[in-house]
């Protein structure tokens, strides 16, 4: 669902909201099936699965040309997957996933804060499904601030009515004048909230359940921290 809203002749807001459910037994084309016998036994939430996305964001055009661009992005945590890190059925591959522990005894047993879980399943424990975890959830917020001048020879004025406002004046001088000097800063992750990237999943690790990276918002060019960068364009 989405929202455009212009409340002002000067401002414009608009807002997305996304929910959605993704499931599947493949996630692309460097991922390998855990039981080359039963591929349904990975079908499960999907990587890209994230079930809540929203974003907002607004553009303000205040006098002299200046305009204010802010942004925001929240999106809820997205899956992860959960192996023991060994090779439980000789096919080399390490993505083997443990099975919901039923006895705590047991010395295979791992208890972590996702669940109690045996990494050496026995034939009447239930395997845990692909992607049982959870990983956490992102806020960014984006502010761009930017101005523009018109410069460059006045075109020969032709006959025409005078504007009936100053403002009617000013809009006509920029759209005479054919160059345009633009200035903008932007502030990525203006408050330099810590977006903690998608957990180590091998339970054999001791880093189990740690975000070792960060995450970003769209592209994987932007920087984690906050970044501020400095625009400027000419047209003519």
């Amino acid at each position: 669902t989405n929202l455009n809203l212009n409340p002002a002749r000067r401002v414009f807001l608009f807002a997305f909201y996304v929910a959605q459910r993704n499931h599947s037994d493949a996630n692309g084309t460097s991922w390998f099936v855990s039981n080359s016998y039963n591929i349904r036994q990975d079908y499960g939430r999907d990587d890209t699965d994230t079930r809540q996305s929203f974003y907002t964001g607004a553009a303000i055009n205040l006098p002299y040309g200046f305009t204010l661009q802010p942004f925001l992005s929240a999106r809820s945590g997205r899956p992860f997957n959960i192996t023991t890190g060994t090779d439980l059925n000789g096919d080399t591959i390490y993505n083997d996933r443990p099975a919901f522990a039923t006895d705590l005894s047991r010395p295979s047993v791992v208890q972590t804060a996702y669940g109690n879980f045996d990494t050496a399943p026995m034939s009447s424990q239930t395997i845990i499904p692909y992607n049982y975890g959870h990983g956490p959830a992102l806020l960014w917020v984006d502010l761009q601030a930017s101005e523009v001048f018109h410069i460059g020879p006045r075109a020969a004025m032709k006959a025409a009515p005078q504007p009936a406002s100053a403002a009617g004046a000013s809009q006509m001088a920029h759209r005479e004048r054919p160059w345009a000097l633009s200035f903008s800063i932007e502030a990525q992750n203006l408050f330099n909230h810590v977006n903690p990237g998608q957990p180590v999943g091998v339970l054999s690790s001791p880093l189990f359940g740690q975000s070792l990276s960060v995450a970003t918002d769209f592209s994987a060019l932007t920087a984690a921290n906050r970044t501020v960068l400095l625009h400027s364009s000419f047209t003519f």
